[in-house]
Parts: structure tokens; C-alpha cells; sequence
């Protein structure tokens, strides 16, 4: 059981309280006016559903899906281009600028390359002694951050297998330009796990994380399904099938 915070530095931080047992990842997130919100991940489906507590409802998330809505979003990307391209030049330029702002409109993607580079020391982070990394994405600094050894985590082999299949997702949404609140460790590349990170764009921070605790604890196997009476959307808003489902 890993509890994190994260947020944009010097405001309200969320808070994150991720289970992992047996391959598949919980983790629950309230945010910093008190709404809540569940994503659980099955590393050897590579399919995440995520629910909505308040509304009884969720939403399913796999290879298919994305596929999906990365082709609508690169269809509205080309509308937008074919208008954009019949405006005056300031109006267009500035439509481009709020458009990289918010990471594009999704689509394709150029590849990334993520290395991670030694900073050549130590720190420490609540209990944990960790190493200091700068995360370098196609040789640009993106982020830095604190790894722990994972001699000092409680983690089992099917722990490590469950983040690295839910890194592999991650790439997956990424191409859609998609950000969100929490980003799966990199703890394959790593060989340790972040236990403090800064995310940059440029000079400027973006997103700080801070593990709070990781604990083994005993999991109740139903945290990982579908609660009966939940209701199936559509990822693009439309309703799917109704009733419990698991």
C-alpha cells in the first residue's frame, strides 16, 4: 500500500493511496476539494477501468479504446488544421500557441526517448535514503528526482511486473497527449522507486510528487473488480451497458 501526494508546486496537493497485489493496481485519488476518483489496472489485461464513486459509474480504458479515440482526436486535429489554415496570420498563430499549450489535440505523436541520468548524490525522503536522478526526455530535461533502492521496499516480483505493464499502458496514453495526476513509476529504468520527483516544462516546475509511506499490508482481492451496480460509459460520453458488471 503506497501513499503519495502530488500536485502543482505551492498549491493544493491530491492525494494518492495505491493497493498492488497479484499484478493489478488500485489507486485512489482525492483531489484537493475532497472529490474522489478510482482507477484499478490489470497488468495482464492491459485494461483500466475508471470509476466515479459519486455516480456509480465507469469507464474502460484498453489497447482498442485508446486506439479509438486517438483517430477521433487526430480527425479533429485536421479540421482544425484545414481551419486554422484559412485564418488571418496573428489569429492563427495564435490558435497554434493555445493549442501547444494544452499538448495539441492528441493524434500521433513523435517517439520519445526517456533516459535517466546520476546526479552523483544522495538525499532523503521521509524514512527513505534515495538517489538522485534528472529524467532526460529526447535529451531534455523534463523532470528530476529522488529513486529509493528497492532493497528497501516491501515489493514482491509480481509488484514490479504489475508497474512495469502499467508503464507500458501509460505509453499508450501519452501518444494521445493525454496528462494526467498520476504517472506510473519507472522503476524497470530506475531500479529503484521515485520517491520524490519535480516534472519541468523549461525552467519551470509543473508537477511535484512525495511518497508519504509504503506498507505491506493485507489487500482485500475484490478492491481489484467493478462494484456491482455500476454503470458502463462510453469514453466519449455516450452511455454503454448498465447493471453490475465485473
Amino acid at each position: 500500500v503506497i501513499v503519495q501526494e502530488g500536485g502543482e508546486p505551492g498549491k493544493d496537493k491530491m492525494k494518492f493511496t495505491m493497493f498492488v497485489e497479484g499484478g493489478k493496481i488500485r489507486v485512489e485519488t482525492t483531489m484537493a476539494d475532497g472529490r474522489k476518483t478510482i482507477a484499478i489496472f490489470d497488468g495482464d489485461k492491459q485494461v483500466m477501468w475508471m470509476l466515479q464513486p459519486e455516480q456509480h459509474t465507469y469507464m474502460e480504458m484498453n489497447a482498442a479504446s485508446m486506439e479509438g479515440m486517438s483517430q477521433q482526436l487526430a480527425q479533429a486535429q485536421q479540421k482544425m488544421q484545414a481551419a486554422m489554415a484559412n485564418m488571418p496570420p496573428e489569429q492563427r498563430a495564435q490558435m497554434e500557441k493555445a493549442m501547444a499549450g494544452r499538448g495539441g489535440m492528441g493524434g500521433a505523436s513523435a517517439p520519445k526517448t526517456i533516459t535517466f541520468q546520476p546526479k552523483g548524490g544522495t538525499d532523503h525522503v521521509g524514512k527513505f535514503t534515495c538517489t538522485l536522478y534528472t529524467e532526460l526526455t529526447n535529451g531534455q530535461r523534463t523532470a528530476e528526482l529522488c529513486a529509493t533502492s528497492l532493497d528497501q521496499v516491501p515489493f514482491k516480483e509480481a509488484d514490479l511486473r504489475a508497474f512495469k505493464a502499467m508503464a507500458k499502458f501509460g505509453e499508450s496514453m501519452s501518444k494521445m497527449g493525454g496528462r494526467g495526476g498520476y504517472t506510473p513509476p519507472s522503476v524497470e529504468q530506475l531500479h529503484g522507486y521515485p520517491v520524490h520527483s519535480v516534472q519541468y516544462d523549461g525552467a519551470r516546475a509543473t508537477y511535484e510528487m512525495t511518497v508519504l509511506s509504503i506498507d505491506q499490508k493485507s489487500v482485500d482481492p475484490g478492491m481489484f473488480a467493478i462494484p456491482a451496480g455500476y454503470t458502463k460509459q462510453d469514453m466519449m460520453g455516450g452511455r454503454g451497458g448498465r447493471g453490475p458488471q465485473n
